[in-house]
């Protein structure tokens, strides 16, 4: 049974050693869409926007879900920058 897919080197910040989940991963991001500090939700714009249509079922989730006014405006446009 293959292993869980994951993301090497392939989102910004992250060094040639470290592996995560990439499903992890886009849970971390869309959580910090609502994070308090405008360049910590920048970032996680910018990386869910480079994962794509990979993003789009966890964001078309999240959207059902948030509370947050910020996060929300946020994944309604990466869902159409993804379409």
């Amino acid at each position: 049974m293959p292993g869980p897919v994951v993301a090497k080197g392939c989102l910004k910040g992250a060094s040639e050693g470290v592996r995560m989940p990439v499903m992890a991963r886009i849970g971390v991001l869309i959580r910090e869409l609502g994070d308090e500090k405008w360049k910590t939700r920048e970032q996680a714009s910018t990386q869910l926007k480079e994962l794509g249509a990979l993003a789009r079922p966890s964001l078309q989730e999240a959207l059902k879900q948030s509370a947050a006014a910020e996060a929300t405006r946020r994944i309604e446009e990466l869902l159409q920058s993804i379409e």
